[in-house]
């Protein structure tokens, strides 16, 4: 089993060869949606399980909740849905593509290069996040063996939420007025 920084680094390369492919005008699109969910995200991290398990309670059903390990699982795997969910939709099909033309050349793959990076890290990062949140649950699944290396405890602290949680609603309305402007 490798250790989990192995793969959050073949991810971030997934994604910047998603981005050289891409083109950087659309991964700037991809990271606008991401970072939209990420700033819904940090602002009803708290709410979201409380509401969850509110409305599981009226059908009759008791929601696990996070010390009881299946808690964990259930609720980082919500998360995980989540992003997972929001990052297919954002790639697929009509994108929020920001307008104008694409660098070409070397350029061009060095800008996709650096949006694909980004939005491997948004992503990756994201739910790399809610599995240290949440313990680690797929130790559950046997996907992971603790305890983490130290350089992926190195990591923990630069992860997206924790990194950039102060700064979100900047960086949506700074990405916002970009795609306005242009």
């Amino acid at each position: 089993m490798q250790p989990l920084e192995v793969l959050w680094g073949v991810l971030l390369i997934t994604f910047a060869l998603v981005g050289i492919a891409r083109g950087f005008l659309k991964e700037l699109g991809v990271t606008t949606v991401l970072l939209v969910l990420l700033f819904g995200l940090s602002r009803l991290e708290d709410e979201i399980p409380q509401f969850l398990t509110r409305a599981v309670a009226t059908v009759g059903y008791a929601m696990p909740q996070a010390p009881d390990p299946t808690g964990q699982l259930i609720w980082a795997s919500f998360y995980i849905f989540v992003i997972v969910f929001v990052t297919l939709i954002s790639y697929h099909g009509e994108t929020l593509a920001f307008e104008g033309k694409s660098p070409e050349g070397p350029k061009g793959i060095v800008f996709g290069l650096m949006a694909g990076l980004l939005n491997g890290y948004l992503i990756s990062g994201s739910i790399w996040y809610f599995l240290e949140k949440y313990d680690y649950p797929i130790k559950l699944l046997h996907l992971f063996e603790g305890p983490l290396t130290d350089f992926a405890e190195s990591l923990v602290p630069l992860l997206p939420l924790t990194l950039l949680r102060p700064f979100l609603p900047f960086l949506v309305v700074v990405m916002i007025l970009l795609r306005v402007i242009r």
